[in-house]
């Protein structure tokens, strides 16, 4: 394959052998052509263990300025007041925070979320409080 690159010389034609070409997870599928090495997909990987922790959970929709209002803006992890007029990426700024963890089988139910500051849920991370 022949290419331009003005990183390797500017206008000089570059020929690089098809081994090059492929990325080094790209492997040989069926009847000889090139196919993905199984499972070599992480993002794909990531996805169906996502799926898998998802199906086993219940969903319902919540709003956070509900939950807010519910719990009295204060957040449940440190016990200060919570500023609902700081933006979501402040970090204390308000924040839903599942007290069961989704990856430890919690579910978006309305007695699950629990309003907190950003920095304290980032914090406390995947772990159950006891």
């Amino acid at each position: 394959m022949a290419y331009r690159s003005r990183y390797f010389g500017g206008g000089v034609i570059h020929v690089v052998p098809p081994s090059m070409v492929l990325p080094h997870w790209w492997g040989e599928g069926a009847a000889g052509r090139p196919g993905p090495i199984e499972g070599a997909s992480k993002r794909a990987a990531n996805r169906r263990r996502y799926e898998r922790r998802k199906a086993n959970t219940v969903g319902e929709r919540y709003n956070l300025a509900e939950v807010a209002e519910r719990d009295g803006f204060v957040c449940h992890l440190c016990g200060c007041d919570v500023d609902m007029g700081l933006s979501g990426r402040h970090p204390l700024g308000p924040s839903a925070d599942h007290v069961v963890p989704v990856s430890c089988g919690g579910g978006d139910e309305h007695d699950n979320i629990k309003l907190s500051h950003l920095r304290c849920n980032v914090k406390r991370g995947a772990r159950i409080l006891a």
